[in-house]
C-alpha cells in the first residue's frame, strides 16, 4: 500500500496541470473544499455511536471491513463506528461528488452504518437514493440512523448479486450514480460493473471504493478504466470514479487529493 501511495503521489496532478475543462471543474468543486455544514448531521450520528457500547454480533461476509468470511464477529456499536464507518474526509468527498453530479437516481452497494449514505443524501437531497446491505444487524443500525434524521432511504437487505438481480428485473429506469463499496475482490468488482453498466444513464457515474485494496482490486480498476463505455476515469487513490458514455474523448486522470490518501 505504501508503494502504491508513493506511486500515486508521483503521478497525480493538481488543478494547474489539467487541460480538460470538465476535469478542471471536477477538481475545483469535488477535490477542493472544506467541511460542509450538512456533514455535521452525519458527525452527530458518529459521535452518538462512538459512545454506544451496546454489543452487536453478526456473520462476517468477507472481503470488506472484516476479512474472515463465515466467522461470527462480536463487537460493539462504538467499535464498529470507530473501525468500519466512513471517515469524515471521505464522507465530505462523496457529499461534494453527489452535489457535482446532481443525479436523479442513485444506488449504493454497502450501507454499513449509513454514514456515507447520509453524506451523499445531503449532497443532493432530491436524489432518489437506495442502498444495499448484506448484514441484517448493520442494516438495522443504519435504518435507525436514517430515521433519526428523518431521511427516507430504502435499504435492500441481502446478497448483492441476488438483490441487484431482483431490483434490475423490476426497474428499467436506469441510474445516474452508483457507489460500489462491497466485496473487494477482482471477480466481484468486475461482476458488479458488468451487471450495472447497462443500467447506467448517459453520463452516469460509477464510484469504486478502495481501488488499491489488493492486487485484485488494482487489476479490476485497470480493466474497468479500459472499457470503451468509460469515457473519463479519475483516480483519487481511495476512490475510482468512472463517467459512463460521456460525449468526449476517452481520458484517464490521477488527481492529487491528500485528504484521501490514508
Amino acid at each position: 500500500m505504501w508503494f502504491d501511495a508513493l506511486s500515486y503521489l508521483r503521478k497525480s496532478k493538481g488543478n494547474y496541470r489539467l487541460h480538460s475543462p470538465f476535469v478542471y471543474d471536477f477538481f475545483e468543486k469535488v477535490i477542493k473544499g472544506g467541511h460542509s455544514e450538512y456533514g455535521e448531521f452525519a458527525e452527530r450520528i458518529r459521535i452518538r455511536m462512538l459512545s454506544d457500547h451496546t454489543p452487536i454480533e453478526f456473520e462476517d461476509l468477507g472481503a470488506g471491513s472484516y476479512s474472515q468470511k463465515g466467522k461470527q464477529v462480536k463487537t460493539t456499536i462504538a467499535q464498529l463506528a470507530k473501525k468500519a464507518s466512513r471517515r469524515r474526509n471521505e464522507g465530505e468527498f462523496l457529499h461534494r461528488l453527489m452535489r457535482f453530479c446532481q443525479p436523479k437516481r442513485a444506488l449504493e452497494l454497502g450501507t454499513q452504518l449509513g454514514i456515507s449514505t447520509i453524506y451523499q443524501k445531503f449532497g443532493w437531497p432530491s436524489v432518489g437514493l437506495e442502498t444495499i446491505e448484506g448484514i441484517p444487524e448493520l442494516a438495522e443500525q443504519a435504518q435507525m440512523n436514517f430515521l433519526s434524521l428523518e431521511l427516507d432511504i430504502p435499504i435492500h437487505l441481502g446478497n448483492f448479486e441476488e438483490v441487484l438481480a431482483k431490483i434490475l428485473k423490476q426497474d428499467r429506469q436506469g441510474y445516474d450514480y452508483i457507489l460500489i463499496d462491497g466485496n473487494h475482490t477482482y471477480e466481484a468488482t468486475i461482476n458488479y460493473f458488468e451487471l450495472l453498466l447497462p443500467q447506467m444513464n448517459e453520463s452516469g457515474v460509477i464510484v469504486f471504493d478502495d481501488i488499491y485494496w489488493s492486487e485484485g482490486m488494482k487489476k479490476a480498476w485497470k480493466q474497468i478504466t479500459e472499457h470503451p463505455d468509460v469515457r473519463v476515469s479519475i483516480d483519487v487513490f481511495r476512490f475510482g470514479i468512472c463517467f459512463i458514455r460521456r460525449p468526449q474523448a476517452k481520458e484517464h486522470f490521477m488527481l492529487r487529493n491528500l485528504k484521501l490518501l490514508f
